[in-house]
């Protein structure tokens, strides 16, 4: 019994390369995207009032005014917050969050170390920022009354 077998020559035709430059577009399309979202601060937003926290926290303890001025709302009381913390690093030792009766309105006292003094506490208030759109809940820090 005598089997044939025919030998067909498979090239890569049109269909795989349209496949391939398509995959190619759509790669490109989504790093154009998570470049443009980072340079828009899409990644670095304060989301929750425990993220605000840690970056005022963490702007107190460098005593970067850039960093303060970006976690501090702007109000009546927001200039001496940031001038007693800009340029004089603090170490914060304890941190209390209480909840107001707003669901989004946070209480908080942190107590801070400094070389050479005695611990003082500061009494803040973490709540929504007021020109965020809905969907981005951008929390900020502010002085308590």
């Amino acid at each position: 019994m005598v089997v044939s077998q025919d030998q067909a020559d498979v090239r890569p035709g049109k269909p795989r390369r349209l496949r391939r430059l398509f995959i190619a577009t759509a790669g490109s399309l989504v790093l154009v995207s998570a470049l443009a979202a980072y340079v828009l601060g899409v990644f670095h937003r304060n989301v929750s009032p425990y993220q605000a926290l840690d970056a005022y926290t963490s702007a107190v303890a460098t005593g970067d005014r850039d960093a303060l001025e970006a976690a501090v709302v702007d109000g009546p009381r927001r200039g001496t917050l940031i001038d007693r913390h800009a340029g004089r690093p603090m170490t914060p030792t304890g941190v209390s969050m209480e909840q107001m009766p707003s669901a989004v309105w946070w209480s908080v006292e942190i107590r801070y170390e400094l070389p050479g003094e005695p611990s003082n506490s500061e009494h803040v208030l973490i709540h929504p920022r007021d020109d965020s759109p809905d969907r981005f809940i951008d929390y900020v820090v502010e002085p308590a009354p």
